[in-house]
């Protein structure tokens, strides 16, 4: 009832009972490892004491992988559109590979923030760290065997594809996904995340997939259209506004680790109307697209059924950048907008097919 009245005057105390005396807030503490916090940090945005059923589905980020499928399916969709066939064995190989690439990125990145303290400084109770102990070496280990998993999975992919440049693509997105989060490079503490992950999973990732499915639908010569151009660069521009979605919420524990993601250096007013800016010029870029005939007039209609998604994703970001427990789940929506996109790439390439 306090709270409701706000800042106005208290009630004065029923006659023959004594006012009680406020108890003094007791300071937040972060969480130990493996054993969730009674109360949120200031940096957390947790907003009550989750279980560790909760933590780990947090830490386990099941929609994240859908960041993996989705320059599986936009660069699938452009080979079935170049030859006319779905190379569903290759795609199905290719989808099992990308996602265990991003297992490895999870438990990497999850691993090396613990050396730099950012994920304790920022009330992170659903790191994996955390979750397993305390100790980073044993989700490193881990994260390595998810990588040679991956890359053995994707190496099997690309064995229709002839010359190297399909590997070449792939090596060097997974080489931007080492350079983003590993030491000596760390570039995602220097804000320079998001355009690594526009050109991992757009112009490096997404060409490779179609590669792959042309090969393995009898094009070993295939070679890239404008409209796997064009889409590539929707798939990088979703996915790098999911990675700028998840910053607003720990962007205060980022500032004291000296991480300088985007919502860091620009504010969080700033950096919402950059993310808004985003998704208005990756809709206009798509439509623009159709207008030159760069992708097939289905991509319009298709990616205005998600434009509904890319606005509720901007109003939250303007709304409620300054309250952490609010937009913790931004990177949700950003996800949600991302799969829409992709969703209306492989309907608009491979309309008709």
């Amino acid at each position: 009832m306090a709270a409701a009245l706000g800042a106005g005057a208290a009630p004065r105390a029923a006659r023959g009972h004594r006012r009680p005396r406020a108890r003094p807030a007791r300071p937040h503490r972060l969480p130990t490892a493996g054993r969730p916090a009674a109360a949120a940090a200031p940096g957390d945005a947790w907003p009550s004491t989750p279980d560790r059923r909760a933590l780990w589905l947090a830490a386990a980020k099941p929609p994240m992988y859908a960041v993996a499928l989705a320059p599986v399916a936009v660069g699938g969709a452009a080979a079935a559109a170049a030859t006319g066939a779905w190379a569903a064995t290759t795609l199905l190989q290719a989808a099992a590979g990308a996602a265990l690439v991003i297992l490895w990125l999870n438990l990497a990145n999850d691993a090396f923030d613990a050396g730099t303290g950012v994920d304790a400084r920022g009330g992170k109770p659903e790191s994996v760290v955390a979750l397993t102990g305390g100790d980073p070496r044993p989700v490193h280990a881990a994260s390595l065997v998810a990588l040679a998993a991956g890359s053995w999975l994707l190496s099997r992919a690309l064995g229709a594809c002839a010359g190297r440049a399909p590997r070449a693509l792939l090596a060097a997105a997974v080489a931007l996904g080492y350079a983003y989060q590993s030491p000596p490079f760390r570039l995602s503490y220097r804000g320079l995340g998001e355009p690594l992950a526009f050109a991992a999973f757009g112009p490096l990732a997404t060409p490779a997939f179609f590669l792959a499915a042309a090969a393995a639908a009898g094009a070993p010569t295939a070679v890239a259209t404008p409209a796997l151009a064009a889409a590539s660069c929707v798939v990088g521009a979703t996915t790098a506004t999911i990675l700028l979605s998840s910053h607003f919420h720990q962007a205060a524990g980022d500032a004291a680790a000296g991480k300088r993601s985007p919502v860091v250096r620009l504010g969080g007013a700033r950096a919402a109307a950059a993310l808004g800016a985003a998704i208005l010029a990756t809709h206009a870029g798509v439509l623009a697209a159709v207008a030159v005939g760069a992708l097939p007039p289905a991509c319009a209609p298709a990616s205005l059924l998600a434009a509904p998604a890319g606005r509720k994703l901007a109003g939250r970001a303007a709304a409620e950048h300054g309250a952490p427990a609010l937009v913790r789940t931004l990177k949700v929506d950003a996800l949600a907008w991302h799969a829409l996109m992709a969703v209306s790439m492989v309907v608009g390439l491979a309309w008709g097919v």
